[in-house]
């Protein structure tokens, strides 16, 4: 590994920018070359800080490394300045059950960036460090864990299918009136590493509510969260709906681009156990935020059920078909309403009710209701 340290002051471009200089007989001693994917680590005091970047003779500091080092012009830092050798990409998703989040990341973003992954470990937890770069800098670097429980995973990408905005590529966000949704989703943010300050919250309204502070203290308490923004609007359609947040522009590509990614291998490909545990997760919470179970009792002996998923998208309705199938249902889509549906025999239900399926909203006691019924009827 080759490493160098060396002690440098802070100087200033601009009216914001805080850089350091790194003089020609240090860039000598180093034999890195410019453009080369180097780690800082700066220390001032007691104090220490981790950065990627890369080698140059002029090294811009990040906004992370000047907050939590209180840096300003002037200050004397200690940096070592470490080469980074690339991380070598795993050949599999699956890692001793567990979805290996490297295997997914991508090496390019959608603008062209180059992304720079690292593991460092945390509790002997394995981590990866992630950043992009671009030719006027790099993107802010965000931790990770490197592997998920399957099951776990799909919930989340399950929940950001239904329920998540795709239309952002700089923000990762969630809206949902649901605040057991929000309080699993928060959950799983948290256990992927993203540390609470870089969660924001939101609620937008519309204007005509008036008893809405009670919605807010409703959230604030249960989730423990304040909420950061409050927006009406004329244009909610009357209601209101909570919204997670989280800015990055990486992290977001990754997230959403793991989400596509897998929910065309579950409609193309044939599962394993692994790719089985993985939909199970995944269809639940696709049925929790778009889903809801009809249940025909007129004219019959015993209930029927049919299952419902609505959206605008065809293509996504196209690849639910296929994963519906899957799961042995014979669903159809309707191209000018924009939904697919199915009937439900009792296995199926049974399947559902197994996999946690509507565990949070009103569609629940139907599938309870008609799981008793056909019960009844088969032990008359």
């Amino acid at each position: 590994m080759m490493k160098k340290k060396i002690g440098v002051g802070v100087k200033k471009i601009g009216q914001r920018k805080l850089i350091i200089y790194l003089p020609k007989n240090f860039r000598e001693e180093c034999k890195f070359n410019f453009g080369d994917l180097v780690k800082l680590e700066v220390s001032k005091g007691n104090k220490k800080a981790i950065s990627i970047s890369k080698f140059h003779y002029i090294i811009s500091l990040k906004k992370e490394i000047i907050s939590s080092l209180n840096l300003i012009e002037g200050n004397i830092i200690q940096i070592t300045i470490i080469k980074i050798i690339p991380l070598k990409k795993p050949k599999k998703l699956f890692n001793k059950g567990k979805i290996d989040l490297l295997f997914l990341m991508p090496d390019i973003t959608r603008k062209g960036s180059e992304v720079f992954m690292e593991e460092i470990y945390k509790n002997t937890e394995p981590y990866l460090r992630i950043c992009s770069f671009h030719k006027r800098g790099s993107g802010a670097q965000t931790e990770i864990r490197r592997y998920i429980d399957i099951n776990l995973f799909g919930r989340f990408l399950g929940q950001l299918q239904a329920e998540g905005t795709k239309g952002f590529l700089d923000r990762l966000e969630f809206c949902n009136k649901s605040l057991k949704e929000h309080e699993e989703y928060l959950s799983f943010l948290n256990h992927l590493g993203i540390a609470k300050n870089k969660i924001i919250s939101k609620l937008d309204y519309h204007e005509d509510i008036k008893n809405i502070n009670q919605e807010i203290k409703k959230f604030e308490k249960f989730l423990k969260y304040k909420l950061n923004y409050v927006v009406p609007t004329s244009k909610s359609r009357g209601g209101f709906g909570f919204k997670i947040i989280v800015r990055n522009t990486l992290l977001t590509e990754f997230i959403l681009g793991s989400m596509d990614r897998l929910r065309i291998l579950l409609a193309n490909k044939i599962w394993d156990s692994n790719l089985k545990l993985f939909a199970e997760g995944f269809f639940a919470k696709i049925l929790d935020g778009d889903g809801s179970l009809e249940i025909i009792t007129k004219n019959r002996n015993v209930p029927q059920a049919r299952l419902t998923i609505s959206d605008g998208n065809l293509r996504y309705l196209e690849d639910y078909k296929l994963i519906m199938e899957k799961f042995s249902f014979a669903p159809k889509i309707n191209t000018k309403w924009r939904y697919i549906r199915s009937y439900v025999n009792p296995t199926q239900a049974k399947n559902l009710y197994d996999i946690n399926v509507f565990k949070e909203n009103a569609n629940f006691k139907k599938l309870k209701f008609f799981l008793d019924a056909r019960n009844k009827f088969t032990n008359k």
